[in-house]
């Protein structure tokens, strides 16, 4: 329960940054964008995951936006019974940078973004990479968008390594 309400805190503080950093629209190109991700298990074992990360973008022209973000995920339960260490309610910090890719076909934007970058475990100070390739439909501010989560971290501190792949859904807002 403790873990969710820092989550929901989290969310609320990258909102409110988001809407500070819309207000002055007259910049553009520049945009903040807020993700809700749910990520399925891929493997033998539960790597179920839901992150809250917000984008700071830059849109190069109509079809191409750039950004990098930050925020926090949540995987409360992997099994470890193939490990020797505990991995159990586990908070992650992503840092990454974003491609999107969009096109227009009659009124309707679909798009492709990939994203790539570092997780940091929070519990355990574990460090690793992430890659995620995306696809999806611009609607309006939202986004919608199904995709891979791959991610491979290392615990130098307990000697093993973890590296997962799951299905991944979720929904962005643009404030634009």
């Amino acid at each position: 329960r403790r873990m969710r309400l820092k989550i929901c805190v989290l969310a609320v503080i990258l909102i409110a940054c988001g809407n500070i950093y819309a207000q002055d629209r007259r910049q553009g190109q520049l945009f903040p964008e807020v993700s809700i991700h749910y990520g399925f298990d891929g493997n033998d074992y539960y790597q179920n995951h839901y992150s809250v990360t917000a984008l700071y973008g830059y849109r190069i022209n109509h079809n191409i936006r750039i950004g990098l973000g930050t925020g926090v995920e949540f995987n409360p339960f992997i099994d470890s019974s193939m490990y020797e260490f505990e991995l159990k309610n586990r908070m992650f910090l992503p840092l990454f940078a974003e491609v999107k890719y969009r096109v227009q076909i009659y009124g309707i934007y679909p798009y492709l973004t990939i994203r790539g970058g570092s997780d940091y475990d929070l519990k355990d100070y574990a460090l690793g990479y992430k890659v995620n390739p995306e696809v999806g439909l611009d609607i309006g501010l939202f986004s919608i968008g199904i995709g891979i989560d791959y991610n491979k971290l290392r615990y130098n501190s307990m000697g093993g390594k973890l590296g997962y792949t799951t299905l991944a859904c979720g929904v962005s807002y643009r404030f634009l």
